[in-house]
């Protein structure tokens, strides 16, 4: 009789396929806050929409956020905030080319304050930063709703690749946390905090006005032959846009601009107590094969710069 009924028990069981690994599940992201009073989790599947638990150690409630992912926490461990995915579906019809891009809903930015137990949620946000240790505030890039470029960039044989390397410019929100005040800076393309919070860095990259080739130059460009158009093209220098360096004091909210050239800045560094900036920067040709980098260092409290004698060539 059981060996009747442990057959019968393993005739029962399911067959393992895709469809039953697709939605196996599996802890993925985990974090902590400072005063180990909140936990953050979440709970991921193969082919499926992810959800994200904020788990309280004291009270032993959990709320759960349906497709939160990038989860973080305040320094002073007052809030947890994370972006909100689009829905799984969406994605996976964008990917097959059943959706357009700039038809897909864009993130959500979400903020839970534990303190006041609320929870408020930003549209449209591309990604945002928190200083590493402390500080009240956030910064976070604001899609461009305006933007129809994704449209484009579908065509068949459109030769926008070398454009499309570069980082389109947003705009960046910069927000108190305590008291809800906001400030956007145009054109943004880089930023990063000074660990203790009490500076911001940006790099603006002035936008590329778009021109209308007119009757007479289409004549001309359809008469160039395509192999010898592609060599022209290649062999003339490509500058890169007016690109500026700022920051910003988050206590007093005074801007300084430090840096500006056409040219690229990346890798924005601050010294622990955000007194010093560090960047590399080139002015070199987009297209040149060997480009030529800087070093740059900024003293925030003399509001001086120097161009420090290392040349990397990359």
């Amino acid at each position: 009789m059981l060996l009747l009924m442990s057959c019968f028990m393993y005739g029962q069981k399911k067959p393992l396929d895709h469809s039953v690994y697709d939605s196996w599940q599996n802890i993925g992201t985990r974090k902590i806050s400072n005063n180990g009073k909140w936990i953050a989790y979440s709970v991921d599947v193969q082919e499926g929409d992810s959800n994200l638990f904020l788990y309280s150690v004291k009270d032993r409630n959990t709320k759960k956020f349906p497709r939160g992912v990038k989860p973080e926490f305040t320094g002073d461990s007052r809030f947890a905030i994370f972006q909100i995915r689009p829905f799984y579906k969406d994605i996976k019809a964008v990917k097959d080319k059943k959706l357009k891009q700039n038809k897909l809903t864009k993130d959500t930015l979400a903020i839970v304050d534990f303190a006041g137990g609320k929870t408020e949620k930003i549209p449209n946000v591309k990604g945002f930063k928190i200083p590493e240790k402390a500080g009240s505030h956030i910064a976070y890039l604001l899609e461009n709703m305006k933007d129809k470029s994704s449209d484009d960039s579908e065509k068949e044989g459109d030769d926008k690749n070398e454009e499309d390397k570069n980082t389109k410019p947003l705009q960046l929100a910069v927000r108190n946390l305590m008291d809800g005040k906001t400030t956007v800076y145009d054109d943004v393309i880089r930023y990063e905090f000074s660990k203790n919070g009490k500076r911001l860095v940006f790099v603006t990259k002035k936008q590329e006005e778009k021109t209308v080739k007119n009757k007479e130059e289409k004549k001309d460009s359809a008469a160039v032959k395509n192999e010898d158009k592609k060599v022209t093209d290649k062999s003339k220098p490509k500058k890169y846009p007016l690109e500026t360096v700022q920051v910003v004091d988050l206590e007093t909210g005074a801007v300084s601009k430090i840096s500006e050239v056409e040219g690229d800045f990346s890798q924005l560094a601050f010294d622990e107590a955000g007194s010093q900036l560090a960047f590399v920067g080139t002015s070199s040709a987009q297209n040149d094969l060997v480009k030529l980098y800087q070093l740059y260092y900024f003293n925030v409290k003399q509001k001086s710069m120097k161009l420090l004698p290392i040349v990397i060539l990359r």
